[in-house]
Protein backbone atom coordinates (compact mmCIF):
# COMPACT_ATOMS: atom_id res chain seq x y z
CA UNK A 1 0.00 0.00 0.00
CA UNK A 2 2.89 2.34 0.72
CA UNK A 3 4.20 1.90 -2.83
CA UNK A 4 0.81 2.91 -4.28
CA UNK A 5 1.29 6.44 -2.94
CA UNK A 6 3.60 7.31 -5.83
CA UNK A 7 0.64 6.93 -8.22
CA UNK A 8 -2.03 9.60 -8.58
CA UNK A 9 -5.33 8.88 -6.89
CA UNK A 10 -7.08 8.81 -10.23
CA UNK A 11 -4.62 6.19 -11.51
CA UNK A 12 -4.99 4.16 -8.32
CA UNK A 13 -8.69 4.01 -9.04
CA UNK A 14 -8.64 3.67 -12.82
CA UNK A 15 -5.74 1.21 -13.20
CA UNK A 16 -5.46 -0.83 -9.98
CA UNK A 17 -4.46 -4.03 -11.77
CA UNK A 18 -1.66 -2.37 -13.77
CA UNK A 19 -0.36 -0.71 -10.60
CA UNK A 20 -0.45 -4.04 -8.75
CA UNK A 21 1.48 -5.62 -11.62
CA UNK A 22 4.15 -2.89 -11.51
CA UNK A 23 4.50 -3.07 -7.73
CA UNK A 24 4.74 -6.87 -7.74
CA UNK A 25 7.46 -6.62 -10.40
CA UNK A 26 9.39 -4.08 -8.27
CA UNK A 27 9.07 -6.29 -5.20
CA UNK A 28 9.69 -9.53 -7.10
CA UNK A 29 6.56 -11.12 -5.62
CA UNK A 30 3.65 -12.99 -7.21
CA UNK A 31 1.17 -10.65 -8.89
CA UNK A 32 -1.92 -11.88 -7.08
CA UNK A 33 -2.19 -14.34 -4.24
CA UNK A 34 -5.03 -16.70 -5.06
CA UNK A 35 -4.35 -19.37 -2.44
CA UNK A 36 -4.62 -18.23 1.15
CA UNK A 37 -6.52 -19.17 4.26
CA UNK A 38 -9.82 -17.65 5.34
CA UNK A 39 -8.33 -15.43 8.05
CA UNK A 40 -6.08 -13.80 5.45
CA UNK A 41 -9.10 -13.39 3.16
CA UNK A 42 -10.94 -11.44 5.88
CA UNK A 43 -7.89 -9.26 6.51
CA UNK A 44 -7.51 -8.54 2.78
CA UNK A 45 -11.21 -7.63 2.48
CA UNK A 46 -11.00 -5.33 5.51
CA UNK A 47 -7.90 -3.57 4.14
CA UNK A 48 -9.50 -3.25 0.67
CA UNK A 49 -12.67 -1.74 2.13
CA UNK A 50 -10.75 0.80 4.23
CA UNK A 51 -8.45 1.68 1.33
CA UNK A 52 -11.39 2.06 -1.08
CA UNK A 53 -13.35 4.18 1.40
CA UNK A 54 -10.35 6.50 1.77
CA UNK A 55 -9.85 6.62 -1.99
CA UNK A 56 -13.49 7.53 -2.63
CA UNK A 57 -13.37 10.21 0.07
CA UNK A 58 -10.21 11.71 -1.42
CA UNK A 59 -11.69 11.67 -4.93
CA UNK A 60 -14.80 13.34 -3.55
CA UNK A 61 -12.62 16.04 -1.97
CA UNK A 62 -10.97 16.55 -5.38
CA UNK A 63 -14.28 17.35 -7.04
CA UNK A 64 -15.75 13.99 -8.05
CA UNK A 65 -19.24 13.16 -6.94
CA UNK A 66 -21.04 9.86 -6.94
CA UNK A 67 -24.65 9.35 -7.87
CA UNK A 68 -25.04 6.33 -5.58
CA UNK A 69 -24.74 5.98 -1.80
CA UNK A 70 -21.11 5.55 -0.73
CA UNK A 71 -21.64 2.24 1.08
CA UNK A 72 -23.31 0.69 -1.97
CA UNK A 73 -20.72 2.09 -4.36
CA UNK A 74 -17.81 0.77 -2.28
CA UNK A 75 -19.29 -2.73 -2.14
CA UNK A 76 -20.15 -2.62 -5.86
CA UNK A 77 -16.62 -1.46 -6.74
CA UNK A 78 -14.93 -4.15 -4.63
CA UNK A 79 -17.23 -6.91 -5.92
CA UNK A 80 -16.60 -5.87 -9.52
CA UNK A 81 -12.86 -5.55 -8.90
CA UNK A 82 -12.73 -9.04 -7.36
CA UNK A 83 -14.71 -10.52 -10.25
CA UNK A 84 -12.30 -8.97 -12.74
CA UNK A 85 -9.36 -10.20 -10.67
CA UNK A 86 -10.64 -13.79 -10.90
CA UNK A 87 -10.65 -13.47 -14.70
CA UNK A 88 -7.11 -12.05 -14.68
CA UNK A 89 -5.84 -14.87 -12.45
CA UNK A 90 -7.52 -17.50 -14.63
CA UNK A 91 -5.92 -15.99 -17.75
CA UNK A 92 -9.20 -15.03 -19.42
CA UNK A 93 -8.18 -11.37 -19.64
CA UNK A 94 -4.99 -9.34 -19.26
CA UNK A 95 -4.25 -6.78 -16.56
CA UNK A 96 -4.79 -3.96 -19.06
CA UNK A 97 -8.13 -5.44 -20.15
CA UNK A 98 -9.15 -5.71 -16.50
CA UNK A 99 -8.41 -2.04 -15.90
CA UNK A 100 -10.34 -1.06 -19.03
CA UNK A 101 -13.36 -3.12 -17.97
CA UNK A 102 -13.25 -1.56 -14.49
CA UNK A 103 -13.19 1.92 -16.02
CA UNK A 104 -16.11 1.14 -18.36
CA UNK A 105 -18.24 -0.47 -15.66
CA UNK A 106 -17.45 1.76 -12.68
CA UNK A 107 -15.56 4.95 -13.31
CA UNK A 108 -17.10 6.28 -16.53
CA UNK A 109 -20.79 5.77 -15.73
CA UNK A 110 -20.77 6.41 -11.99
CA UNK A 111 -18.22 9.17 -11.34
CA UNK A 112 -18.80 12.70 -12.48
CA UNK A 113 -16.47 15.65 -12.02
CA UNK A 114 -18.15 18.69 -10.52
Amino acid sequence: MERKKKYSLENQFKTPFKISEEISHEMNTPLFFSNHDESLEELIQDIQKKETTNLFQTLSNKGYFFELPDSFLIDFFLSTKNLILKHIISGNITVDEGDLILQKVIFTPLFKAE
